[in-house]
């Protein structure tokens, strides 16, 4: 992990939080939850809604492979270290690693406070001990797990009052401590599955819709040689409570260029916000006329929690562009949107642009008789860790990619219009 930004770092004067402990599941308050499976964007506007209870905020991830290695956000008030993974973009770890920052309660009761931290007994009692735990010699750290749950004790070494002794076979080992001295708890874990250090890959809970769809996978439709659409899967709620849980349906729908205003809406709802473009550098192109030129602006509807964008022309208010969005780590766009996991093929499908693909993987099919790709230089005025980032377009389609070699974005724009 080479990369690293500061989200807040504003002074907290709140006393501490107090959050439930739910295995396999995640961290509950009355003011927010940590949950398994939650989008890191998702995270990441929770954490700015609350700058008063969460600060000293890093987030860290590769800037070499930032897709397929961890991104972790460590929010220093209160110890907890959240995993990330790096193509999903959904929390599969847990951590809380600074017991003195936070009360933790099981059950509704509490087993661990900044004043009276777990112990070893204290834990087996909340949770039972139903077999020993493992020891790991390198760290000196004895590990007391249960499924989706597991909670670490340090071993002092030869100087202790612990003594490991073996267990039933493999690293399997129990402690003899004396009682007045007993280990007290340095890091806990909440993960889906049997092993922390393998945790199971995990789905968006119904908890983190919140009344938005989710995108499971977009691909352009093709007809007669040109791009006329999109087709979208997606995840919504539906209503139905299936064994005591809210149910989830997923759908799969086509968005076409001419597509109007309430096309979109009925079949992916209202967006999160409008943005019309006040400052469209592209109003040039429209033509002569003074109609043309200075006539009224374009408008998005944006869907971040899709991770999507749809240009609609102000006058027909017709589909003209949509815009997928990777929400590449390190871009100044990253936490505004969901990853979108999309596919779309070019060239009879002799090459493919997906979410987490490198531009290099299909850079030629953007070659100009065998010349190289001449990108366009997108100047941010935002500092970014990645540098400047690259436009490179064909017919209908422009990506745009970080100096690292991977997609911040992709258009997607109706032939019969201008870019």
């Amino acid at each position: 992990m080479n990369g690293k930004q500061q989200v807040t770092k504003k002074p907290s004067t709140e006393e501490d939080l107090s959050f439930t402990v739910v295995p396999d599941v995640g961290l509950k308050s009355s003011q927010f939850e940590f949950v398994l499976g939650m989008p890191i964007n998702q995270c990441i506007a929770m954490i700015q809604q609350h700058p008063r209870m969460l600060t000293k905020v890093e987030l860290k991830y590769s800037k070499k492979d930032p897709f397929y290695q961890d991104i972790i956000i460590y929010i220093g008030s209160t110890g907890i270290r959240l995993y990330f993974d790096g193509l999903s973009q959904l929390i599969k770890l847990i951590e809380v690693d600074n017991l003195s920052m936070i009360t933790l309660t099981y059950n509704d009761t509490i087993f661990s406070d900044p004043n009276n931290m777990a112990t070893l007994d204290r834990v087996n009692e909340f949770f039972g001990s139903t077999h020993p735990g493992s020891y790991d010699d390198k760290h000196n750290i004895y590990v007391q797990s249960w499924p989706g749950l597991s909670f670490c004790f340090p071993y002092g070494g030869e100087n202790s009052n612990l003594e490991v002794r073996p267990g039933f076979g493999g690293n399997l080992r129990s402690l003899k401590y004396d009682a007045n001295s007993q280990p007290k708890l340095t890091k806990m874990s909440i993960y889906r599955g049997p092993n922390p250090s393998e945790p199971e890959s995990v789905d968006t809970p119904f908890s983190c819709y919140c009344g938005q769809n989710r995108t499971r996978k977009v691909e352009a439709i093709w007809e007669n040689g040109n791009i006329v659409g999109i087709d979208i899967q997606f995840d919504t709620q539906n209503g139905r409570i299936v064994d005591g849980e809210y149910d989830v349906s997923t759908y799969t729908r086509q968005i076409y260029f001419g597509d109007s205003v309430s096309d979109v809406q009925s079949i992916l709802g209202a967006p999160t916000k409008v943005f019309y473009k006040s400052d469209d550098k592209m109003k040039i192109h429209r033509g002569l006329h003074k109609e043309t030129l200075y006539g009224p602006p374009n408008f998005f509807f944006n869907y971040f929690v899709m991770g999507l964008d749809i240009l609609f022309d102000f006058v027909s208010k017709r589909v003209v562009k949509f815009v997928l969005h990777t929400n590449a780590p390190g871009h100044c766009d990253f936490g505004m949107y969901s990853r979108c996991n999309f596919s779309i093929f070019l060239n009879d499908k002799q090459y493919e642009i997906r979410t987490d693909s490198k531009f290099d993987e299909f850079s030629h099919a953007f070659m100009n008789d065998s010349n190289p790709p001449r990108p366009v230089v997108l100047a941010r005025q935002e500092q970014q860790p990645f540098g400047s980032t690259f436009c490179y377009g064909i017919k209908q389609i422009i990506v745009e990619r970080t100096e690292n070699g991977f997609l911040t974005s992709v258009t997607i724009y109706d032939g019969a219009k201008e870019k």
